[in-house]
């Protein structure tokens, strides 16, 4: 699979890679769109990994285009620098965007809609002598928010102080005050 010395697979990686760059920062711009104005921005994230993350990628996937490792091991390891390019592009973009938003929440490099949120369980160590269904520690970082989503899965965000933990929260259940805790 050579292409005068150059692994077949190793430039379809490298087209894919370039497309995953585009169709990332067109997801961004239609997540941020949908999301509205903005009310609160979140203290970025060093993204420091995630810069790391994409060149080690590119490297990966250049490598296996100059020495092959054989057909399988070319494509798993140029699909698992395609998954780490995907991860740290999505969530170096979506970090210069995490905030509340007049329809959502932007964070964990992706956007959540107040319609979709069903709950804000309360994370405590135990409720009435047992666990909590939420808690695998009996120590919980009080930076963290809990929500409970319609596909009945729990979302953390995880803030940098609890006041702006507990801001989010007022914010969420006075534009959803259906919502229990």
């Amino acid at each position: 699979m050579n292409l005068n010395g150059f692994n077949l697979i190793s430039a379809v990686s490298a087209v894919l890679y370039f497309l995953i760059l585009v169709f990332v920062l067109v997801k961004t711009k239609i997540m941020v769109k949908s999301a509205g104005k903005i009310i609160i921005s979140f203290k970025k994230k060093n993204i420091l990994f995630q810069i790391l993350t994409m060149i080690f990628s590119a490297l990966l996937v250049f490598i296996i285009g100059v020495k092959s490792l054989g057909v399988f091991t070319d494509s798993v390891v140029c699909l698992v620098a395609l998954l780490g390019c995907y991860m740290s592009f999505n969530e170096i973009l979506a970090n210069g965007f995490c905030g509340l938003y007049e329809n959502g929440l932007i964070g964990n490099g992706h956007f959540l809609p107040f319609e979709k949120i069903l709950a804000l369980p309360l994370l405590s160590a135990s409720n009435e002598g047992g666990a909590s269904e939420f808690s695998s520690s009996p120590e919980i970082d009080p930076r963290i928010l809990l929500v409970k989503t319609e596909r009945n899965s729990a979302e953390q965000f995880i803030f940098s102080s609890e006041e702006e933990k507990d801001f989010v929260q007022k914010e969420i259940l006075k534009r959803n005050p259906g919502l229990s805790c």
